[in-house]
């Protein structure tokens, strides 16, 4: 799996590992731990760097036609919602509407296989 991603363009970032291991051993506990979240993270988030949650969007009706207006911004929304949402976005990632193609391949190959 981890090859399949690098093969994508994954590089990962083992500057802040504390641990006197090799770098493939560095790669290897990083991608056991917080990339996990960073592939789910990635599903959410446009190449332009955007990041994909219904709320955050403009009011009204999505000139796509993916979501509703209730789904949309309104001013009733509070910091609180609105971190509720990532910790969704997290723990459950849409993989049939991602913004990230990629990612969502990546995410549904790594279900098959636990």
């Amino acid at each position: 799996m981890l090859q399949m991603v690098k093969s994508l363009g994954y590089v990962a970032d083992t500057s802040f590992t504390l641990h006197d291991i090799d770098e493939e051993q560095k790669e290897h506990n990083l991608w056991n731990h917080s990339e996990k979240l960073a592939l789910a993270f990635g599903l959410m988030v446009y190449p332009d760097g955007r990041v994909c949650i219904s709320i955050l969007h403009a009011p009204g009706d999505d000139p796509n036609g993916y979501e509703l207006a209730s789904e949309r911004w309104t001013p009733v929304h509070t910091v609180e919602s609105i971190v509720l949402s990532i910790i969704s976005m997290l723990s459950s990632p849409n993989d049939e509407s991602p913004a990230n193609i990629e990612a969502a391949v990546v995410l549904q190959f790594f279900q098959l296989i636990i």
